[in-house]
């Protein structure tokens, strides 16, 4: 359950062709998900009947004995216009895990000095062998550091398995995820997303998410370290040209209440792989142990209320 400005998926990136040209057009085949429709928008959309809080962001008792959190994709104290932030209310908290380990899977080759000739590659084989989404990641090319949140990586991904039990994000950047073949089901924090070749994914930073494909699927990666992708200015081509906001969908809320043990959520951080292991509790033990300690903070109170009252 989410109030956010979250993933989006482009819906038709041919629906403003020029007039003669509409029979180009290809037909968008029905979703089999629901979608809000908008680009950069704040949606309000619960997967769950009375999830969502009405008055606050964090109640002293969120719906449901859920954990209230908030992921920003700004600072704190950014203006309103540019304010980015995703308040999810999650039925176990996300830092319930253990300590992130170097990932054996992946493995990113350091950018090296590019000479200024001209090249050009053929597309990656798909392997023999299973490999996932995130297994099948490398990396193309890339400019800038990530260190000072300036540039940029091209990364290619070739995959033939779907992510069971698992997950991943990305600490450094917003990627724009280009289906070349195979389409893809992508799983987020804010609800599933379907995309197929002739679409576009955008996965803010920090969002975790898993890939689900039905054979050998293919694409590319673009990841920015700096700021947020957006629409471009439309200048003197009018208002109407180009991409449009309507052009665009998020997901609308979603869960999984599984217990996975030995669920993997896998992490990019400074263009290296990490692991960690997401830590299980069932949920009646969670809900226990929360309704123990907020008692346990009452009576302290009240003990400490009549200490100061007997000193008085």
């Amino acid at each position: 359950n989410a109030e956010y400005m979250g993933s989006s998926v482009r819906r038709n990136p041919f629906g403003d062709a020029m007039q003669q040209q509409r029979s180009l057009v290809p037909e968008v085949p029905p979703s089999r998900f629901q979608y809000n429709v908008g680009f950069g928008n704040h949606f309000a959309t619960e997967a769950k009947a009375g999830a969502l809080p009405k008055v606050q962001n964090t109640p002293k008792v969120c719906p449901f004995g859920l954990y209230a959190e908030q992921l920003s994709g700004t600072s704190f104290t950014s203006p309103r216009p540019t304010l980015a932030r995703t308040w999810f209310y999650r039925i176990l908290p996300s830092a319930q895990h253990n300590n992130y380990q170097r990932c054996p899977d992946v493995a990113f080759a350091p950018l090296e000095a590019t000479p200024p000739n001209q090249f050009r590659w053929a597309p990656t084989p798909f392997p023999s062998e299973p490999k996932t989404f995130v297994q099948g990641l490398s990396r193309v090319s890339g400019a800038g550091d990530v260190g000072t949140k300036a540039g940029m990586n091209i990364i290619q991904y070739v995959c033939n398995v779907s992510m069971e039990n698992s997950a991943f994000y990305s600490a450094d950047g917003e990627w724009l995820i280009v289906p070349q073949q195979g389409a893809l089901v992508i799983q987020t924090e804010c609800g599933l997303i379907e995309a197929a070749p002739g679409f576009i994914c955008v996965i803010p930073r920090g969002i975790k998410f898993a890939v689900r494909v039905e054979g050998p699927s293919r694409g590319y990666v673009c990841e920015v370290f700096n700021g947020r992708f957006r629409i471009p200015d439309l200048g003197p081509i009018g208002a109407n040209g180009l991409a449009n906001p309507r052009d665009f969908e998020t997901p609308v809320a979603a869960y999984d209440s599984r217990d996975c043990p030995g669920f993997i959520v896998y992490s990019k951080f400074m263009d290296v792989f990490y692991q960690y292991e997401q830590v299980w509790l069932s949920l009646s033990l969670s809900l226990s142990l929360s309704l123990s300690l907020s008692l346990s903070l009452s009576l302290s109170l009240s003990l400490s209320l009549s200490l100061s009252l007997s000193l008085s």
